[in-house]
């Protein structure tokens, strides 16, 4: 065959790799000897755990306002288990961390494989996410959402447009349950939609150079095309769903066939406000789509700002130039003094406000009213509030580590002073932060100091890069920190003042490799 038929043969390969190494994820022929005993050497078995686990943090995801933790996942592991035969001993925590840490997260490493681009002709390395993580709550990433819809029906349909055409054709031949069944699926893929922007700000802020150059196309393009026409399309189905529905009521009330349709009526009832909510849901992503929008350029320009600062070399970018009078000097001195000119700000008020006729002054006093400029320019920032506090504890916690080998979360809680865990358990921090940290498993401190990273300042949220960027370099000299299960647990209690709060902690093992 000639060149031009192979590639043509070959058009969007590169997807057909990442579904074969998504599989290659679950089967494996290696795993530790721990797990090994749990399912007796039936690797088997594992994928089936592996793939129910994916299957609920998938639905768990989905619903409105909903969240899957780890204990979610425990929960749902050990409901598992009681299916599968007797001779299989699963430790439903300890199954959960192995699928969700080692096999989801890869370790905390993006996975990667080779594969054949078909758009730039030729075999590039490529990597992908199944599970991200945020504040302690997991989300599938979009490709794991696809692979999912493969995995679960092998055809065509897992593109929205499709999903809505199959349910329109089943309601055209009034299948009404296969239609329903759609009507669903439309209501999955849009919030899923919704949680790969989300996923897509997180990964921005984490390491915006990490983000392929195509990722926002895909993300904006795929919901504009959404919502240009999809649109018009459901709201077309839903009219003529109303009309369906009213028929079968009218020939309800007549007596015709009133045991044949209320299964279809019902069915169809619930078809129709699935159509509702999936259109309220395609207008609230046009709001979240230009959210999306400004947020990544705001931290674009960011990146390039700070980018294009560390890259300046004042003698071969600026003093060379000078000397050798390659540019108009005048216009380069006055660039390179206008970073030490007073700035110029907004003029509000014109300079003939202070020649008019004035008031005129008299004894009588004016109520002046409530000056509430004062209170504004007191309004505190409550994401530099909670940067500052976590920044705090996890500064603590190093200084507590940096001359140990080995300790217990109970010691380190318990060597911090009474006043000093009221005031960093504000908004439950100390226990969030803490358990945040153990959920990474292993701290790799010196691959952090050789990388290159741009940190960014948080928004109030977990961002442990910008912690370890603010500390004492002292205190971040050790190689590794490693978490692990301890049996048993702990208890603290802080005060606010106002009342006293109770809190308990599994008591997980730290060891610190220097």
């Amino acid at each position: 065959m000639e060149e031009k038929e192979v590639s043509a043969l070959l058009s969007g390969f590169e997807k057909r790799m990442k579904f074969i190494n998504i599989m290659q994820c679950f089967v494996r022929n290696s795993y530790p000897e721990y797990i090994r005993k749990m399912i007796n050497g039936d690797s088997q078995i594992l994928t089936n755990i592996i793939i129910a686990v994916m299957v609920f943090i998938e639905e768990k995801t989905l619903g409105i306002h909903q969240s899957c933790s780890l204990s979610d996942i425990t929960e749902f592991v050990e409901g598992f288990s009681l299916l599968l035969p007797k001779e299989y001993a699963v430790d439903p925590k300890i199954m959960t961390r192995y699928i969700v840490i080692d096999v989801l997260q890869n370790g905390g490493i993006p996975i990667s494989y080779l594969t054949y681009d078909s758009e730039k002709g030729k075999l590039i390395p490529m990597t992908f996410r199944i599970l991200d993580e945020d504040k302690g709550k997991y989300y599938l990433t979009n490709d794991a959402f696809d692979f999912m819809f493969r995995t679960k029906e092998i055809e065509s349909e897992l593109d929205y447009s499709v999903t809505r055409f199959r349910m329109n054709e089943y309601m055209k031949r009034d299948n009404y349950t296969q239609a329903l069944g759609e009507s669903r699926e439309l209501i999955r893929r849009i919030r899923n939609m919704s949680n790969d922007m989300d996923s897509f700000i997180r990964m921005c802020r984490e390491n915006i150079s990490q983000i392929p150059e195509d990722r926002y196309e895909q993300i904006i393009n795929r919901t504009s095309d959404l919502l240009d026409d999809e649109y018009r399309q459901l709201t077309d189905i839903q009219r003529s769903a109303q009309v369906r529905k009213n028929n079968m009521q009218t020939a309800a009330e007549s007596g015709l066939g009133t045991e044949t349709l209320e299964p279809q009526y019902k069915a169809l009832c619930e078809i129709i406000k699935n159509i509702q909510t999936t259109i309220e849901e395609q207008r609230s992503l046009i709001n979240k789509k230009q959210s999306v929008s400004s947020t990544y350029e705001m931290i674009l320009q960011d990146s390039f700002t700070i980018s294009d600062f560390e890259k300046i070399n004042f003698e071969k970018d600026i003093l060379t130039p000078l000397r050798q009078n390659e540019s108009d000097i005048t216009k380069m001195v006055s660039g390179l003094m206008s970073i030490f000119t007073v700035p110029e700000f907004s003029k509000f008020f014109s300079i003939e406000n202070f020649y008019m006729p004035q008031s005129r002054i008299t004894e009588e006093e004016s109520h002046t009213g409530v000056d509430i400029t004062e209170d504004a320019q007191e309004i505190p920032d409550i994401s530099e509030i909670r940067n500052q506090r976590n920044l705090s504890i996890v500064t603590l916690f190093f200084e507590y580590a940096k001359d140990r080998s080995a300790f217990t979360a109970r010691g380190f809680v318990h060597s911090l002073t009474e006043d000093t865990i009221n005031n960093l358990c504000e908004e439950n921090s100390l226990p969030d932060v803490l358990v945040s940290l153990y959920a990474m498993q292993v701290l790799d401190i010196e691959a952090w100091r050789k990388a290159e990273h741009t940190s960014i300042i948080p928004n109030g949220e977990f961002e442990l890069s910008w912690y370890l960027n603010e500390m004492d370099e002292q205190l971040t000299q050790m190689k590794k920190i490693r978490f692990e299960d301890e049996e048993g647990s702990f208890s603290f209690s802080f005060s606010n003042g106002k009342y006293i709060s109770n809190i308990t902690m599994n008591n997980f093992r730290t060891e610190v490799e220097r």
